[in-house]
């Protein structure tokens, strides 16, 4: 699936962790500071604050002053960045697709069968 990812994030002119900063503020319509998508992503808050640059300069987010902490900034999607989050999922994968449509517990069994999977091939 991750070469689907660099497809997806081809088409959208940008790179995977841009793309996914936008996917994760599509969900938060309300923005998150750099910490927190730092930390949703698993990247440092230094590569969360570069890789927010671009899609800024696009005009896809926009950062804002945050409520609690005047130094810090909150990050948010702009309708730009929405229309180029949903173009990228749209062309997500069939695999992707199939397993979106499970539901959460059929996809936490899939999740552990092919983990068993993966160790018992990698024990041989």
């Amino acid at each position: 699936m991750r070469t689907d990812d660099w497809s997806r994030a081809k088409t959208s002119g940008l790179n995977t962790t841009r793309l996914a900063i936008l996917e994760l503020l599509e969900r938060r319509r309300d923005g998150l500071g750099v910490k927190e998508i730092a930390a949703n992503l698993g990247v440092s808050q230094p590569t969360a604050t570069d890789s927010i640059t671009a899609p800024e300069r696009k005009g896809f987010v926009a950062k804002r002053m945050a409520a609690t902490d005047k130094r810090g900034a909150n990050v948010g999607i702009t309708p730009e960045g929405l229309s180029v989050s949903e173009a990228g999922r749209l062309s997500r994968s069939v695999a992707e697709q199939s397993v979106g449509a499970l539901a959460e517990h059929e996809q936490e069994d899939l999740l552990i069968t092919l983990v068993n999977k993966r160790r018992l091939t990698s024990s041989r």
